[in-house]
């Protein structure tokens, strides 16, 4: 009887004891790198409460443009996004992540594209 109850208790303690919460999993700095018809590469923060929000000043036809990113990232990884310029909504964004990486597709103003994540070391 008291091996199965230790066998169940490391059980319970390698199953939960080792597995991280998804705030542990993708908060934190990331690179992202657009391609497609807009090709860019920046960094960006995954907040503790798994949102983001962020400015970057993207090329866009030879012309510079403001455009600020905000969205979330569901327990499970999913991501979604909302892209903005000149206050107005102009796209969006969706995907995936995982601890380390994430991908998914951009779309707004007639252009399209993918994106690529990867989450930094410190």
């Amino acid at each position: 009887m008291r091996e199965v109850f230790s066998v169940v208790l490391l059980s319970i303690i390698l199953t939960f004891g080792c597995s991280q919460t998804p705030q542990e999993m993708y908060s934190g700095k990331w690179h992202l790198k657009f391609s497609g018809d807009v090709t860019s590469e920046f960094d960006f923060l995954i907040k503790n409460d798994l949102t983001f929000s962020f400015a970057q000043n993207i090329n866009v036809n030879g012309e510079n443009h403001e455009v600020y990113f905000s969205g979330e990232i569901i327990e499970d990884g999913t991501l979604n996004g909302s892209i903005f310029s000149g206050g107005d909504l102009v796209g969006n964004i969706s995907g995936s992540i995982a601890p380390e990486a994430g991908s998914g597709a951009w779309e707004g103003s007639g252009m399209e594209g993918t994106w690529t994540a990867a989450k930094k070391t410190q």
